[in-house]
């Protein structure tokens, strides 16, 4: 048998030895857990690769509730008037993609004025965390309504299509419905200035309702821009319609020129 005698002076050097390997492991497992864990990148962008807002914006979201559909025809009408109520440190382009805080230009409707509101993108992420890279524009003007308008808090999401169409610019809007066109182009063309209107066409067999930007109407007829960017015209003999509602700002409201 062999018997193997250890020094003194060694036994200290291999308590370091083993200690140095117990560290090392801790530090290997710490790594490894840091590297499992892997959190949801704050990677939406405040806009798209237009640097403002757009329409496209709210066309590509999963979802279309009044207020987007609202922002999808005010934004593809009057892009520089919303990008002109969203501030924010930076304004290159580059920062949009990782600004996280804006300053927006809301209406109050209790007071009848604009008033400034901070919102922040951990908040609004916080409210939608299924949201990956979507640009974030669209629900930063919401919240700044939502802010600006605590009576209306508790219904944001639900409100009808004119009162979007007023919280978001300050301007006042009426709606028609009828179940003629007629009525719906003279009432354009009796406006006698080119600010954005939508309608929406209800179908009377199929049971459902389309909603469009309007882009021409004269000599009876009416031109629609859908989500799909596909134009779609009416006419007095257009088969299946049950009614049509206008929904547009009042005669004299103006818009400054912000593109």
């Amino acid at each position: 048998m062999i018997t193997i005698k250890l020094q003194l002076p060694l036994i200290p050097l291999i308590c370091t030895i083993l200690s140095s390997l117990s560290v090392c492991a801790g530090a290997a497992t710490a790594l490894l857990e840091r590297q499992d864990y892997n959190p949801k990148p704050n990677a939406r962008p405040l806009y798209s690769e237009s640097g403002g807002p757009n329409s496209r914006d709210i066309a590509n979201r999963p979802t279309k509730d009044p207020w987007e559909t609202v922002l999808f025809v005010l934004s593809d009408a009057l892009p520089g008037f919303f990008k002109s109520r969203i501030n924010y440190d930076g304004k290159s382009d580059d920062g949009a993609k990782t600004v996280n805080q804006v300053t927006v230009m809301a209406w109050n409707n209790d007071k009848h004025m604009h008033e400034e509101v901070v919102v922040s993108k951990d908040h609004i992420e916080g409210l939608d965390d299924e949201a990956d890279d979507v640009p974030w524009w669209p629900e930063s003007l919401l919240e700044s309504i939502r802010q600006s308008n605590p009576s209306r808090s508790p219904n944001i999401n639900s409100l009808p299509i004119e009162q979007y169409m007023y919280l978001f610019t300050g301007r006042l809007t009426h709606s028609i419905s009828t179940s003629g066109l007629n009525l719906i182009v003279g009432e354009l063309e009796n406006q006698k200035q080119d600010n954005p209107a939508m309608v929406q066409v209800e179908y009377e067999s199929k049971g459902e309702k389309m909603i469009g930007r309007v882009t021409s109407h004269a000599d009876g007829k009416l031109k629609l821009l859908n989500y799909q960017y596909e134009t779609i015209e009416f006419d007095e003999h257009t088969p299946d319609i049950k009614s049509y509602t206008l929904y547009m700002f009042d005669k004299h409201v103006t818009f400054p020129d912000e593109s």
